[in-house]
């Protein structure tokens, strides 16, 4: 019996570490989202302050992206260095900059013209956000 409820609390635990999520990868101060359900504009999009979205628990099978606009624009930079990533296209579109980037220490990604992206940074009208893969929410 004792051995079967170890069994039991081993791969609860086992399943927790893989599954859940604690908090977003962006610990940037700032308002938070996080993309639900659909890894596309048609996701589930939930708002959130950044000390709610460092505080909740994600189940990563529903958790399909993040994003967060930062409140210091120089975070950009920090935030580039902080996940090692590399610049892969840049683009501007109705007075929206955006930088398409690829970061080894980022699950997952959207192939864009081919491409592997998984941290998108947008420049516009004073404001700077990050999301991953890319942002599905506005901007």
């Amino acid at each position: 019996m004792r051995k079967t409820l170890l069994a039991v609390c081993a791969a609860i635990a086992l399943f927790a570490a893989v599954n859940l999520q604690k908090g977003s990868i962006f610990p940037y101060a700032g308002r938070h989202e996080a993309y639900l359900l659909k890894d596309s504009s048609a996701c589930q999009i939930l708002s959130l302050s950044g000390e709610e979205a460092n505080d909740k628990v994600f189940f990563r099978l529903f958790l399909k992206g993040e994003s967060v606009t930062l409140q210091d624009p120089t975070d950009a930079g920090r935030l580039m260095k902080d996940f090692q990533a590399r610049v892969v296209f840049e683009e501007t579109a109705d007075g929206v900059r955006s930088v398409y980037c690829y970061s080894p220490k980022i699950r997952g990604y959207k192939r864009i013209g081919g491409k592997k992206i998984n941290l998108h940074i947008a420049y516009a009208d004073g404001r700077t956000v990050a999301g991953t893969p890319i942002i599905f929410g506005g901007y």
